[in-house]
């Protein structure tokens, strides 16, 4: 199922890029050029995807088709989109307490926190260049 199939049905999904606070505040010039280098990574699929794939495929260690077929599954919102208020302007965050919610209602985690806005630090996009 494709990310947008998930999604009407009202499941989230996407992959974060997570550290923890200490590496954070130790290296915060390099979280925000991994976040660039990212967002070129994902421009470049999506404004050439013929030239992208096959470099994708090969560090994957995958047949081209079969690359192909897994990177069809997603979607790589822009910068703008992952700062947007459906993501890490409170989409993410919103998602996140249900998550959490849905997890101590089955047993699977004792509490979860009163809401998750600091659990999600959207200011090194603020820093990264385009």
């Amino acid at each position: 199922m494709t990310a947008d199939g998930q999604e009407a049905l009202g499941i989230r999904v996407f992959d974060l890029v997570s550290v923890t606070d200490d590496v954070a505040e130790a290296y915060p010039d390099l979280v925000v050029k991994f976040l660039e280098v990212t967002d070129r990574a994902a421009r470049c699929l999506k404004e050439h995807p013929d030239e992208a794939r096959p470099i994708i495929a090969k560090a994957s260690g995958m047949e081209p088709e079969a690359s192909n077929e897994v990177l069809a599954l997603f979607e790589f919102p822009t910068r703008e989109e992952r700062r947007s208020k459906d993501w890490l302007g409170g989409g993410v965050q919103a998602f996140t307490k249900e998550v959490a919610d849905f997890f101590v209602q089955q047993g699977q985690m004792p509490e979860a926190l009163d809401d998750y806005p600091a659990a999600f630090d959207a200011s090194f996009y603020e820093r990264a260049k385009e």
